[in-house]
């Protein structure tokens, strides 16, 4: 394989291994083999990607919190959308429409009134100057 190094220094005792070396010779510790390294530095980075904290400021005017939790009672997420809270709010509806299906429709009223109570509480927050992070919730319960 070109471009690859020939070694690597073992994790745990900080010595130099064969690249591919699944276990390491001076302590005995098992080891990731290069391809499992890379595989593992990707899945790292998406995660850290997908996860990473985008802070939300308050628009200019703010929202009104009794306008997103209304929102929200419509359509649960709606509110969050609405904040900024783009990934978040995709995700309440989405857990809304699944717990709704397997309750009746008793799982979709209940995430409503969750997610009405996280949409005042964001959006108050928001009013008062703070920053919120994109998955940050507030169910004020």
């Amino acid at each position: 394989m070109p471009n690859r190094p020939e070694t690597k220094k073992c994790p745990f005792c900080a010595e130099e291994v064969q690249y591919e070396a699944v276990k390491c010779k001076y302590c005995g510790s098992m080891l990731e083999s290069g391809q499992q390294q890379q595989s593992q530095v990707a899945k790292k980075f998406i995660w850290e990607k997908l996860l990473s904290e985008k802070l939300i400021s308050a628009s200019a005017p703010p929202k009104d919190p009794a306008g997103m939790a209304f929102a929200s009672v419509l359509v649960p997420g709606l509110g969050q959308f609405i904040l900024g809270q783009i990934p978040k709010g995709t995700a309440m509806f989405v857990a809304a429409i699944m717990f709704g299906l397997a309750t009746g429709g008793v799982g979709y009223l209940i995430s409503s009134g969750l997610a009405a109570a996280d949409a005042w509480n964001i959006a108050k927050k928001l009013k008062e100057g703070k920053r919120v992070g994109q998955w940050a919730f507030n169910f004020g319960i």
